[in-house]
């Protein structure tokens, strides 16, 4: 009776880590489609500001229009970066979730 007991509660714990990493996944699922949305806003924005300083480059010097086009470069890069963070955490998760599936498996033939 009391290795039934613990097999029982090892099986609920178990379980619990699956569900946490479940709950996890979505959420990283999540950020990452925030991310990628974000990256198409700011890769929007990024020609239209290109077009508008185009227009306006009469007003302005080729230097502030090279300084604006590298810091656009350069937040789009940052987005570029975070979404490729978020899918390595994602993959990473889904791999551990695959574990803790074959853990309930091993433990329930157990």
């Amino acid at each position: 009776m009391r290795e039934r007991l613990k097999l029982v509660f090892r099986q609920y714990e178990t379980r619990e880590r699956q569900f946490e990493a479940v709950v996890r996944s979505k959420d990283l699922e999540i950020l990452l489609a925030r991310a990628r949305a974000e990256q198409s806003v700011l890769k929007h924005l990024s020609v239209e500001a290109l077009r508008n300083l185009a227009l306006t480059l009469s007003i302005r010097s080729p230097a502030s229009f090279a300084r604006r086009a590298r810091a656009l470069a350069g937040e789009a890069q940052e987005l570029s970066d975070e979404v490729e963070e978020l899918s390595l955490s994602l993959a990473t998760l889904r791999c551990s979730q695959d574990d803790v599936r074959v853990l309930l498996f091993c433990e329930t033939i157990l």
